[in-house]
């Protein structure tokens, strides 16, 4: 069977939403049994740790699988993914600190670089973008 590039496209966009839902789901697993054995102590951090995947990974796939308009940069994605990362693994440990009960110093950087890695994937994109138009019109 020879398969075209649009139909390896729109299967390698398959295989990534599906990646996505998995580890979306994984993550709304981890949270629920790691609630579950909290002896009652839960946290806004854990229950909604899935929450960052699914809008900032998962939704964005979806819709550019669904369009098929944007092309994104691999710097960008990566970047991207990188950030949702952070932001996801920086909420599960504010989980897990407010479920022991103490606190931590460190967690306020991961917000911050979780933003920063999405804001420089943002400016990757643009910058790649305008670097295609440039060579396109020359």
């Amino acid at each position: 069977m020879t398969l075209y590039t649009s139909d390896r496209v729109k299967k390698s966009q398959n295989n990534e939403i599906i990646m996505r839902m998995l580890l979306v789901f994984a993550i709304a697993v981890f949270g629920m049994i790691y609630e579950r054995f909290s002896h009652g102590v839960y946290s806004n951090y854990m229950i909604y740790a899935f929450f960052i995947p699914f809008v900032l990974s998962l939704m964005p796939a979806v819709i550019h699988r669904l369009t098929g308009r944007v092309r994104i940069s691999d710097t960008a994605k990566t970047l991207w993914d990188c950030g949702v990362a952070f932001l996801t693994v920086g909420c599960i440990f504010r989980g897990v600190l407010d479920i022991y009960g103490t606190s931590n110093a460190k967690l306020v950087l991961y917000p911050i670089i979780g933003a920063g890695l999405i804001l420089a994937a943002i400016i990757s994109d643009v910058v790649s973008r305008i670097a295609v138009r440039k060579d396109g019109k020359e």
